[in-house]
């Protein structure tokens, strides 16, 4: 039986990680969908489902809570979302859109179909693709006229506030670290030797990796993880402060392909 050709979409390293959205009787296919998604290349990191009908019978997605935990999860730990019933099981092509428009904002994408397919850039239909356009056009006109005002969007306002704290965070001397480790230890678990923030980069690197994944496995959001290895001295390659990102693009592997001092 010949291998189904995996779209271009999917030769990306980085987006093949997807969370799974659907009806209850798309669940009852869970076999079935993580061998489709296998051989294109996915994994399915995670299922959120409805009943069947919900999505239809409500005109805002908010009051359809599988979605918005769907829509949380993608963007807390970065990957896409699969609707392999999009006609189906969200019945309605303002709610297909709803949801690309919202993982487009945060640079994710809308998987549709049993073949994994990125959802169009033009759009479901000739008026999706009006709308999308009408969108765009107006985030156009609200940031230049920002840009003219001297002024920045509120999404800049938030990124520039959250990089000051990050800066001015307070720091642990290093003959402390060692106390913040043992709290750690106490409330999470053992947790693994971590060097020096001095230390070269790719001596540091796995240690993190593995700190990282014992903190977030234990039920802590990658922000709090971050925070706590910032605390402890320590700062990615490209330096800075560490933050969700950089602690996702950790636990991803992102850093593994070369070592940066």
């Amino acid at each position: 039986m010949n291998r189904p050709e995996t779209p271009q979409y999917w030769n990306h390293a980085d987006i093949h990680r997807v969370i799974l959205l659907g009806d209850r009787e798309t669940l009852d296919q869970i076999g079935m969908l993580e061998r489709q998604a296998s051989e294109h290349g996915a994994m399915i990191l995670e299922s959120h489902t409805f009943e069947p009908c919900e999505a239809r019978s409500h005109d805002d997605l908010r009051d359809v809570p599988a979605v918005m935990n769907a829509l949380r999860r993608a963007i807390e730990i970065r990957a896409d979302i699969w609707v392999p019933h999009p006609i189906q099981d969200l019945t309605r092509e303002q709610h297909i859109r709803h949801i690309d428009l919202v993982l487009e904002q945060h640079g994710l994408d809308l998987i549709l179909g049993q073949h994994l397919a990125p959802c169009p850039e033009e759009g479901i239909n000739t008026i999706d693709y009006a709308l999308r356009q009408e969108v765009r056009a107006v985030y156009d006109l609200d940031r230049a006229v920002l840009a003219a005002a001297g002024l920045r969007t509120l999404a800049e306002e938030i990124e520039a506030a959250l990089a000051d704290a990050a800066t001015r965070q307070h720091e642990m001397p290093a003959d402390e670290a060692p106390y913040r480790l043992a709290h750690l230890e106490a409330e999470y678990g053992l947790m693994p030797n971590v060097p020096a923030p001095s230390t070269p980069w790719d001596q540091r690197r796995d240690a993190l990796k593995e700190l990282a994944a014992r903190l977030t496995k234990s039920g802590m959001t990658q922000t709090k993880a971050a925070e706590i290895i910032h605390g402890l001295g320590h700062r990615p390659p490209s330096g800075g402060a560490f933050t969700q990102v950089t602690v996702s693009m950790l636990l991803q592997g992102r850093y593994d392909r070369g070592s940066v001092r």
